[in-house]
């Protein structure tokens, strides 16, 4: 699993900021905060605040296939961890969470499976799973 190195200039633009701008996840080694307002900003190496702005593909590359394909694998075995919770009122675990996660997957590793949501779920702003 990837993990992002900030500099210093980062880590302190970050503790610096409002209580209502969001860390919402990392666009290779920038962080990326959400405004109050809705929009999208990159902190920079330097700590410098610019907005996040992306230039359209004719063709997704394969690493954003990859991604897109890992963001909804992950949707799938959280929302049917979720649905057994609510409706067949099964107590939501970490194995089930990762045997959903298999499934969507198609592993068979259920801890590999698991590592690629705790993955995507740094990159959205949610701590690590273990």
């Amino acid at each position: 699993m990837a993990s992002v190195t900030l500099t210093d200039q980062q880590r302190m633009r970050i503790e610096e900021l409002p209580d209502d701008y969001r860390m919402i996840g990392v666009d290779r080694s920038a962080p990326l905060v959400r405004k109050p307002t809705g929009q999208i900003m990159r902190v920079q190496q330097n700590g410098r605040l610019t907005a996040a702005t992306s230039t359209p593909r004719a063709q997704p590359d394969s690493a954003s296939s990859l991604h897109l394909r890992r963001l909804e694998g992950t949707t799938q075995a959280v929302l049917a961890t979720l649905r057994r919770s609510l409706v067949e009122k099964v107590q939501p675990t970490r194995d089930g969470l990762a045997r959903e996660a298999a499934i969507a997957f198609d592993l068979n590793d259920d801890q590999r499976a698991l590592a690629i949501i705790d993955e995507i779920a740094q990159t959205v702003g949610i701590s690590a799973l273990s």
